[in-house]
């Protein structure tokens, strides 16, 4: 899975489907997949207003979850599902178990910042680090501000990350690196006023 993997998940007019709002699944998770598993849901929504956010989008080989001010995405073949839908994940060391409910994911593909096809923009920048403290320090000279809890589910699942991102304004593409599955971590700055 490339970068390129994520713009095409952007430019698809992804169907969702949704099952009952009574099925429940259970995945079995190795210690790897329950670790990735574990980073997509750090990204559901505590929100009591919004509770359309407060599970994982389960669809096909993919999964999403998404707060409002980060979504984080899994793409590949270790998971795939054969039911779909939005699922109030619980995670223990051997399983997910997943209980469906009714509701309409956002359109997470409005926030996926644009990258053209060979993976380049005019003005895209990119930073690999093997040290979150040292990219956190490129990002900042850049005027990239981020919430530290965020950063911390970054740092959790992996020590290297390559961020991708074009102004303050949007948001940042952060891929993982490293011996862990890829995932996508889609995070928008905080707004720093000049005062």
């Amino acid at each position: 899975m490339e970068i390129k993997d994520l713009m095409g998940l952007k430019e698809s007019a992804v169907e969702v489907k949704y099952t009952s709002i009574r099925d429940i699944i259970k995945i079995p998770l190795t210690r790897q997949n329950q670790k990735t598993f574990s980073f997509i849901a750090s990204a559901i929504s505590d929100d009591e207003t919004r509770i359309f956010l407060h599970g994982v989008l389960l669809q096909h080989n993919y999964m999403i979850a998404t707060d409002g001010r980060r979504m984080h995405v899994y793409m590949g073949e270790e998971f795939e599902y054969t039911t779909f839908g939005i699922a109030k994940p619980h995670i223990d060391k051997v399983s997910a178990t997943c209980k469906f409910y009714d509701a309409q994911f956002p359109r997470f593909q409005r926030v996926i910042p644009e990258i053209s096809e060979n993976g380049k923009t005019e003005n895209l920048k990119y930073y690999k680090c093997h040290g979150i403290c040292q990219f956190i320090y490129n990002l900042s000279k850049h005027g990239f501000v981020f919430n530290d809890t965020y950063l911390k589910d970054l740092v959790k699942y992996s020590s290297e990350w390559c961020a991708y991102f074009t102004e303050v304004e949007y948001a940042v593409v952060f891929e993982s690196m490293g011996n862990v599955p890829k995932v996508y971590a889609v995070i928008m700055p905080i707004k720093v006023s000049d005062a």
